[in-house]
């Protein structure tokens, strides 16, 4: 049986990793095909998170 729930890391995985940190919406880019796998795990009856360590909230970056 496959997985019904897949989890996901955000950065490098889902969009384009910045060495500067991401802290806009603005700032945030897909990476080229992602929305599509996303789309298509979604399709499939997976439920999909997404779990990030976001270390510019802990340096009060957000």
């Amino acid at each position: 049986m496959a997985p019904r729930l897949v989890i996901l890391d955000r950065d490098g995985v889902i969009n384009e990793d910045s060495a500067e940190f991401i802290k806009s919406p603005e700032e945030w880019r897909a990476l080229p095909g992602s929305m599509e796998a996303l789309g298509r795990l979604h399709a499939a009856g997976r439920t999909v998170a997404v779990a990030s360590n976001q270390s510019g909230v802990g340096r009060g970056l957000l």
